[in-house]
């Protein structure tokens, strides 16, 4: 008796034809006989980095442009009127909230009473001293490109440690980091320093994969900027016995 499987998934197959690229992406079906071959890496990079600057990059530049004009510059303010306490007043009236209401009057007047009391440690009043010495928009433009650099810094070091030698997936990292629209508008217009919490979790998860741990901790010490992002690294950190990594960022902080 002849065996006439062969003839029919045969038959099937050619019933069915699948689309070379459909099989090469696995889940999404591309009509390569209409558009030609799927689009690569480099392609994809090249659209994505296209859509970020039409989309994110010229409306994100009006926007600060407007802050600007407008006069208020977003939470700076309350680094800024830091800064300006710590270059003009004694170390003891830091945390005057009067004197604070003051200072944030006197560079936004626009909210009024309307500002909270300003928590951070001594160190960021230190750190903000230097761009209180400029006026407040060039002030607010610095920051702006200091917080740009932390936060590409935190986000491309580890882009490299996980993708090694792959410049495409790396771009499309950053730029998809880059486009994250509560970076864009929460973090970077509104002057905040959260760009300075990726750079020290990046650079220190780098750090600790390199079984360099007190460096590690060294960098995760900048979070004592606000220490409540501690909460939940730290006791991470005591259960997985790091301790190298815990005397690093102790170290770092003290210093701080």
């Amino acid at each position: 008796m002849k065996n006439t499987q062969p003839q029919s998934v045969h038959r099937n197959a050619s019933c069915r034809p699948v689309s070379t690229a459909s099989a090469r992406t696995g889940l999404l079906y591309w009509p390569d006989q209409i558009l030609g071959p799927p689009p690569g890496l480099r392609e994809i990079s090249i659209v994505c980095w296209g859509l970020f600057i039409t989309c994110f990059v010229l409306p994100l530049s009006f926007l600060i442009k407007s802050h600007l004009k407008a006069g208020p510059i977003g939470d700076f303010v309350y680094f800024y009127g830091d800064g300006r306490l710590a270059n003009e007043y004694a170390a003891t009236r830091l945390y005057d909230y009067a004197l604070q209401l003051k200072i944030f009057d006197e560079i936004d007047p626009t909210r009024g009473t309307l500002y909270g009391p300003s928590p951070y440690p001594p160190f960021v009043a230190l750190f903000f001293g230097l761009f209180a010495r400029l006026p407040a928009r060039i002030a607010y433009m610095s920051w702006i490109l200091a917080s740009l650099t932390f936060y590409t810094t935190g986000i491309v070091v580890i882009a490299r440690e996980f993708f090694p030698g792959d410049r495409l997936r790396r771009s499309l990292i950053l730029c998809f980091a880059l486009a994250f629209p509560p970076f864009l508008f929460n973090t970077l217009v509104s002057g905040q320093l959260s760009s300075v919490a990726v750079c020290s979790i990046g650079v220190g998860i780098v750090y600790d994969r390199r079984a360099k741990p007190f460096q590690s901790g060294l960098a995760l010490s900048l979070l004592a900027y606000k220490p409540t992002l501690l909460l939940v690294i730290f006791p991470m950190l005591l259960l997985s016995r790091k301790f190298r990594l815990i005397s690093g960022l102790f170290t770092g902080a003290s210093i701080l």
